[in-house]
Parts: C-alpha cells; structure tokens; sequence
C-alpha cells in the first residue's frame, strides 16, 4: 500500500508531456476479455486497463505456484459473478487478460499477504497471514507468453533482431580468437616512404545534395528502439517475519551485472536500514537466504524490479553491414 500510495502521490506532481513521469516509467495496458460461461449467446467484452503493478499470486495449499510466471498467469485470469444482460441474472464470467503494452520498469508484486478467517473449532482469531511457500525466480524475465497477439507480433521483430545482433557480436568474439596470433604481424608498420591508407567511409561524409540531411543524420532518424520482451532483474524488496503486521523490511539493488571474466556473479547492494553490504546472486538464492521463499525466519521478496531489454533497428543505411553483404553478393 505504501509503494503504491507513492506512485500516485508522485504521479501527481512529476508532470510530463505525456501525463507524468510515474506512468512513463511504470504504466503499462491490460487488455482483458470478460466472457459469460453461462450464456453463449452473449458476446464477450473487451476492455483496456491501466495499471503500474502486476500481481503473482501464490496458488492455494491444493494447487501451489512454484514459478513466477505460473504465478502471473494465475493472476491474469479470474472468476467473477455478475448481472448478464441476457439472462437477466447473476452469472458467472471468466475474465482473461493480456499485456498491451510494456513498461520501461516493470514491478511484479507478490500475493505474500493473505487473511485467514476465524476458527471455532481450533480456537483462533480472524488474522493476516504470510504465504512463505516457495515461488521461483531469475535474474531475468521474458514477458512475451504474457503479451496478447498484437504485441506478441512487434515484440517477435525485436526478438529477431536481438538474436542477429547476439549471432554477429559472438561471430566478432570468435574471430578476435581466431587473430590473437596474427595481432603482432597485421599491426606492423608501413615501410619509410609508403601512406598507410585509410577507409574512406571511416573519414569523409560525402556532401548531400542540396536540402537533404547528411547520411549519418538519416542513420540516426532510423535508428528505432524495439521491444523484446525480455527484462532484467534490478531490485527487490523483501520482508522477513510471520505476519503482515510486523517483521523487517530491506531493499536490494543490482550494482554490478557478471561478465563472465573478473565478475562471476551478479553482484548486489543490501540496504538494511542504515547498514549496506555487498552480497551475490547465488548468497540471495542460497542455503542460509532464499529470497524464493520456502523458509519462514528468512528475508522473502515481495516485490521484484525489472528493467526492460531493448534493442536498436539501425535499418540499411550506406556503409552498414547489411548493404555490403549485399553488394557482395551481388559481385
């Protein structure tokens, strides 16, 4: 409640062009579809919502979550009774929902938090209760099975090109290996007399006509962000203790990502109250703490923080790859 009083609170006053920075950040569109499982006759209704905050529920003891993206799923279909028009009655209705759109931050809430009624028979009070039952997560998360079929269609070209542009920057890894051993001879130097030539394309920029834009501004007009429905994992907010109404809040942000070489793991900042600490992925998911869940004494998230993966269309622009290779082929 306190997270989501203070996006409406700033959303209020971090004005935009658009609206407000809050909803720049976090807001996202729900397309849900209500339809009637009593009446077929009734068509079912599509609506748009606007929201910041997507919902994991946990399951039930019967049928428990053990994924994240089971747990969305869950909460992104409901059963719900209202008046139908055409039977003149209550009925029941499945409301399914999709992702519309996609948030340049995205914060996935977890349904930790639940209300247990009161018992008779065992002699307990109506209370708040923590669910500490375990719900699997990663350091990313891919929202395109969430997505509905209009986004799914942009975010499968972003998707295209990220897998391109990994191909081509792992085949540039492959042939710096393949070179370690000619470095020596391809970096000698010209002989006295002789001009070490250089690529043109590299150095000059050939005027444009009058009242057009030079290549390199065209290049960078085309240049396009897509979506690929991919986010990474950037901060969490946990709570350890048995109940909704007491225990310990902390916050953890990614500070430095692994890059397979100096950095094994991702590497995380701890804020507990005044004291800060370095921890790594494997420590947050490990024996002693679990941030998944499963241990009742232990920090558990509540909230999860991703970062949206985006990734450039720079198009077919003079001196680009994609033209040579098909000048090439065309030699």
């Amino acid at each position: 409640e306190c997270m989501r009083g203070l996006l409406t609170v700033l959303s209020q006053t971090l004005t935009s062009e658009s609206g407000n920075k809050i909803d720049d950040l976090f807001s996202f569109n729900m397309k849900s579809t209500l339809k009637c499982l009593e009446c077929d006759e009734e068509p079912p209704q599509e609506n748009i919502e606007t929201t910041r905050v997507l919902m994991c529920h946990l399951g039930t003891p019967t049928e428990p979550v053990s994924h994240i993206h089971q747990g969305i799923a869950l909460s992104m279909k409901e059963h719900i009774e209202k008046n139908s028009p055409v039977l003149g009655r209550n009925a029941q209705y499945e409301k399914a929902s999709s992702l519309a759109s996609l948030p340049s931050y995205l914060v996935v809430q977890f349904a930790r938090f639940g209300y247990k009624g009161a018992n008779d028979w065992a002699g307990t009070t109506a209370s708040k209760v923590k669910l500490t039952r375990k719900c699997a997560f990663s350091h990313s998360f891919d929202a395109f099975d969430l997505a509905s079929d209009e986004l799914k269609k942009k975010l499968s070209v972003g998707r295209l090109k990220k897998k391109e542009q990994d191909d081509a920057a792992l085949e540039r890894e492959r042939a710096k290996l393949g070179k370690g051993g000619n470095s020596s001879s391809s970096s000698a130097k010209p002989a006295d007399g002789d001009v070490e030539m250089k690529d043109a394309e590299a150095d000059v920029e050939m005027s444009p006509p009058p009242g057009e834009e030079p290549p390199s501004k065209k290049a960078k007009a085309a240049s396009e962000e897509l979506d690929t429905g991919y986010y990474e994992l950037i901060a969490i907010v946990s709570h350890k203790g048995r109940t909704a109404d007491g225990g310990h809040y902390v916050g953890w942000v990614k500070f430095k990502k692994a890059d397979g070489k100096e950095n094994k793991e991702d590497t995380w900042i701890l804020f507990d109250d005044e004291t800060t600490s370095f921890e790594t992925w494997n420590n947050m998911v490990g024996l002693s703490t679990d941030l998944q869940g499963g241990k009742v004494d232990t920090q558990i998230a509540y909230i999860n923080i991703y970062r949206k993966i985006t990734v450039k269309d720079q198009g077919n622009v003079l001196g680009s790859g994609e033209e040579k290779k098909e000048e090439a082929k065309a030699a």
